[in-house]
């Protein structure tokens, strides 16, 4: 069910913005329909928890259906264009709408408490070991820079860029690996590149590493910056979010030019882990929100039975 329209990207650009807020707009409905169609199997949970489905979301306020949403999209936008930044308008003001229905917000970003939205700070996925345990078992020696495309084609521009740097480079003390996406094709790699269409446990590969280089997505920064591994985060030119995103830490899309003196600048950067907590805090904010709707209820008995959704 789960088919969002996908970006076109050229050159690492995001063509046509508004054509695919008009398709992911079609979507959103067939996905709503989707949904009515099974409102009494929905109905009967005592609680839904939507990570960004917002048509679930959506039917679940319609219908009573008590519902937490995640999400870390506050804004919604685009870069460039009187006219699309006239449609954002439009779009903001139904969004902010619906957030302001939903009775909790959950938002795995670090920020201020106001109205329904709790923020939580990030949600990152538990690394299976020690560092240097992890880099022997993927038989790594070198230092290494991993570089994630987001696992679709619309991070190509960006894992070509990287590995073309990598060899100009000419540092066979080094090692580069690149997580392309399954279905993914990429340039022949150079010596001293692997390129992998899929790994399992991707956060390991974060912490393992010594430098990351990513599209400017939430969750590869994220868990990025709790294995303590420096990063290079590049985004789509013209995708609003990543581009926020990116300025957050310094970056932008003009970053690919000089990702050479990026890399070799972060390669001599010292690590510096944050503590996250993002996935505890859910989950307490959540039981809290279970009890407040059945204060009867003490907590020892366990929470109720929940539905989750992306």
């Amino acid at each position: 069910m789960y088919d969002p329209p996908p970006f076109r990207i050229v050159d690492g650009r995001l063509v046509g913005p508004l054509r695919w807020f008009l398709a992911y707009l079609r979507y959103y409905r067939t996905c709503k329909d989707t949904h009515a169609a099974r409102i009494a199997d929905i109905a009967s949970f005592d609680l839904v928890v939507s990570d960004e489905d917002l048509a679930l979301s959506a039917l679940c306020l319609d219908h009573g259906v008590p519902m937490v949403l995640v999400t870390d999209v506050l804004e919604i936008g685009f870069s460039r264009g009187l006219l699309k930044k006239a449609f954002a308008k439009v779009l903001q003001r139904s969004y902010r709408k619906l957030l302001g229905r939903c009775p909790l917000v959950l938002v795995p970003e670090d920020g201020q408490d106001r109205g329904s939205l709790h923020f939580i700070g990030p949600i990152v996925r538990p690394f299976s070991g020690e560092r240097q345990t992890i880099r022997e078992s993927l038989g790594w020696s070198r230092p290494t820079i991993l570089v994630c495309g987001g696992g679709t084609a619309s991070g190509t521009f960006l894992m070509e860029r990287a590995m073309a740097t990598f060899e100009a480079l000419e540092r066979p003390d080094l090692h580069m690996a690149v997580v392309a996406g399954p279905g993914v094709s990429l340039a022949s790699p150079a010596p001293g590149i692997e390129v992998h269409a899929f790994v399992r446990a991707l956060q390991d590969w974060i912490l393992a590493a010594d430098v990351v280089v990513t599209l400017a997505g939430r969750t590869t920064i994220d868990e990025a910056r709790a294995a303590g591994t420096p990063f290079v985060a590049i985004p789509i030119r013209d995708h609003f979010e990543q581009e926020q995103t990116a300025r957050r830490y310094g970056f932008s899309f003009a970053d690919l030019r000089r990702l050479s003196e990026l890399l070799e600048t972060k390669l001599s950067e010292p690590r510096r882990p944050i503590p996250v907590k993002g996935a505890e805090r859910a989950v307490d904010a959540i039981i809290r929100f279970l009890e407040r709707r059945r204060p009867g209820r003490p907590r020892s008995a366990g929470a109720p039975g929940a539905s989750t959704a992306r």
